[in-house]
């Protein structure tokens, strides 16, 4: 079933060490027509609210957001509580990752284009590709901006296979390649800010 298959996916991510939680999918709200007409049906807080959640697909469920999962009772029970449920990795310190969030725009990478990426472990998402690299330690950050593509590190997550994006496609590892290290040019982009509530927000208001 599709909670096995999260839930293996889950304590496979904690044998490598990532810390892991249970995030919003489709098949907990709803078809893409649900959720157009719940957008239509609101004012204009909760619109920005679900444009934010348009382009944000990475948000864990509370209360998870700041107690990722970090033993195997703990992603049992989570996935048994949430069975629809995609699955996120937490980034940072805590997972010693970061990720490069990359949409497929063609400005966006002819800018990555100039940027010289090491090999490193790749994930097919929704939208475009998730570059895995090692979070610097030593130089610690939550997230930055590169031309539309986000670098996220702590108290920030990733949307990680099998999970399935708000637009039907399946998230995929493309490779399994080691992590390389977090490039310069991305650990010394400018800072950026991003909700981390808004698919609770979200969940809320559609539960009411």
């Amino acid at each position: 079933s599709m909670t096995n298959a999260m839930q293996e996916a889950a304590l496979s991510y904690l044998r490598q060490g990532f810390a892991v939680m249970p995030a919003m999918s489709v098949r907990m709200i709803g078809s893409d027509a649900q959720m157009q007409r719940f957008y239509h049906s609101r004012g204009l807080i909760d619109r920005l609210v679900f444009q934010l959640v348009q382009k944000t697909s990475q948000a864990a469920l509370t209360p998870y957001l700041d107690k990722p999962l970090r033993s195997e009772a703990e992603i049992l029970a989570a996935f048994a509580k949430y069975p629809l449920a995609n699955i996120s990795i937490a980034t940072g310190a805590i997972s010693g990752l970061a990720v490069l969030d990359v949409d497929y725009n063609r400005k966006a990478h002819m800018h990555l284009s100039r940027i010289a990426l090491p090999q490193t472990r790749q994930v097919r998402t929704g939208q475009g590709v998730h570059h895995y690299y090692i979070f610097p330690s030593d130089a610690p950050f939550t997230r930055r901006h590169i031309r539309r593509n986000f670098v996220l590190g702590d108290i920030c997550c990733v949307t990680a296979p099998p999970s399935v994006h708000f637009n039907g496609k399946a998230y995929a590892w493309q490779n399994d390649a080691p992590l390389a290290p977090l490039p310069q040019a991305l650990a010394t982009a400018p800072k950026a800010w991003v909700s981390h509530i808004s698919f609770y927000l979200l969940y809320r208001q559609m539960k009411d």
